[in-house]
């Protein structure tokens, strides 16, 4: 409520039925542009103002709240009868002009009558985002699975010929999330409105399996040729505008066969999808023709992907050898080069996954489909293998480790065992005597004795520190029966006796 007297404020905040009207006061302000501070920082639903009020005028409050908040509903309360300025009111989509001095009823009806706005506006608003989300729902069920077509005829207006295209966004989109996708699909149909005007509908999703944004849209067979060179000069602008806004990303729109009938969608999508190869180290942002008939080489396939599977399996990765192979890829030609590519990706993502299947780690080369030159294909496809090879490297080291850490928690829990030895340890993990001992050392940097006689003595210190046992008690406690023997191995690793070990520490 702004008024720039304080006693009228008051006393319109006293005459509205504010629980029956189920609103609340959240603030009062004397000053026009006080008011306007206070709007933008409680953003009300009912705004009630005078005209007449320092700083800032009621009408120019209401212009200027308008700019940031359109759904704003305002009263003006007002001790003048002048025609201008109900007529300004108007104009500024006032819902109420009321004269002083206020008649509780009139502005309570007022206040109702605004509620019955608000709520309705707030329904449609609602329904609109639920036809919206419905619509997204449909359209993507329908390409991805070809299923829900009475659903999808029921959010999308069919003509007699569709016409899709696929639109590709290359780059470093595939980190952008689900939000920022949005954000740019958005931004695409803005730039796509102002042109596509002549049909029946048409629509933009984000479709995964596609690598990028699916256009559809249905028109009468009259108007295709406006259709193409509208769509063209719509495609123009989009790529302009985002020049300016992402710099890392790159546009190419694929036409796909024009259709007659809502079930060749996904054949017209198809034929889209290949023609967008064209964009691999091509100079193409619009793509409607496609002359080149792509294919993959299965020799290529074959060869590449067994030696790579083979260094992958390596100790250690032999890099040097990993770049000829993928030169191999790198020289292959361009009709050839990318399902040729998707063709190794598939045998590689298969062989790594099943690799590293017990550690739960998941290699996909999907990140190659927003890619649109060799190089940058080449150089992910390098940067997925070395780490491949890593993750594989860990595993074989976590796999080889895991009998040793097994006999070292064995031993911590069983080192005064005067039975323990290296032939009942490796044939508790399951593994010979030789090569036991040689994976212990490798592991721990120690063979198995010395390992075990450090671990007794360092655990008989605690002994010696923290009890009275004499030094012959000491031993046995830790596997010594020979006290003799226990104590020049602890003199061997401390430097001195256990009883002058006790004096020092104990």
């Amino acid at each position: 409520v702004l008024d720039d007297e304080k006693r009228v404020c008051a006393l319109v905040c006293a005459l509205i039925n504010w629980d029956e009207l189920k609103l609340e006061l959240v603030g009062t302000a004397n000053d026009g542009a006080e008011g306007l501070t206070l709007i933008k920082n409680v953003n009300p639903d009912i705004v009630i103002t005078d005209i007449r009020m320092p700083s800032l005028d009621g009408l120019e409050l209401i212009e200027k709240a308008n700019e940031f908040n359109p759904d704003l509903q305002f009263i003006i309360i007002s001790g003048y009868r002048q025609f201008d300025y109900a007529k300004k009111a108007i104009k500024f989509g006032v819902s109420d002009y009321l004269l002083k001095p206020l008649n509780q009823n009139e502005l309570n009806d007022a206040l109702q009558k605004m509620i019955v706005k608000y709520n309705e506006k707030k329904k449609l608003d609602k329904d609109k985002l639920s036809r919206k989300s419905l619509r997204d729902h449909y359209l993507r069920d329908y390409i991805v699975e070809e299923k829900n077509i009475e659903s999808f005829s029921s959010v999308f207006e069919l003509s007699d010929c569709i016409l899709s295209a696929i639109i590709n966004v290359d780059g470093e989109f595939y980190s952008y999330d689900n939000n920022a996708k949005e954000v740019i699909r958005t931004k695409l149909k803005n730039s796509l409105k102002s042109y596509i005007t002549n049909t029946e509908d048409w629509e933009i999703v984000y479709i995964p399996s596609y690598h990028g944004f699916v256009f559809i849209c249905s028109y009468k067979s009259d108007v295709k040729k406006d259709i193409i060179i509208n769509l063209k000069k719509a495609f123009k602008d989009t790529v302009m505008n985002f020049a300016n806004l992402y710099q890392n990303l790159e546009l190419t729109l694929s036409l796909g066969s024009f259709v007659y009938d809502i079930s060749l969608l996904n054949y017209s999508l198809r034929t889209a999808k290949e023609k967008s190869l064209s964009r691999i180290d091509g100079q193409f942002n619009f793509i409607e023709d496609n002359s080149i008939k792509y294919d993959f080489d299965s020799n290529t396939v074959s060869k590449v992907s067994r030696n790579i599977e083979h260094l992958s399996l390596a100790e250690k990765l032999d890099k040097n050898e990993l770049d000829k192979q993928l030169f191999i890829i790198n020289r292959l030609d361009k009709s050839i080069f990318f399902l040729t590519v998707e063709k190794i990706i598939k045998e590689l993502s298969s062989f790594y996954n099943e690799q590293l299947h017990e550690s739960n780690e998941i290699i996909s080369f999907e990140q190659i489909y927003f890619f649109n030159l060799k190089s940058k294909i080449i150089d992910f496809i390098r940067y997925q293998i070395v780490f491949a090879c890593d993750l594989i490297s860990d595993k074989k080291k976590n796999e080889s480790s895991k009998p040793i850490k097994t006999a070292q928690a064995y031993l911590v829990k069983n080192y005064a065992d005067d039975q323990l030895s290296l032939d009942s340890l490796s044939e508790m993990v399951h593994l010979t005597p030789t090569y036991f001992s040689a994976l212990f050392k490798k592991e721990t940097d120690k063979g198995f004795a010395e390992y075990l006689r450090e671990l007794r003595i360092e655990k008989s210190t605690e002994l010696l520190v923290n009890t009275v046992l004499s030094i012959k008690d000491v031993s046995k406690k830790v596997g010594y029966h020979d006290s003799r023997y226990f104590t020049k191995c602890f003199k061997k690793q401390y430097g001195i006796k256990p009883q002058d070990y006790r004096k020092l520490y104990g």
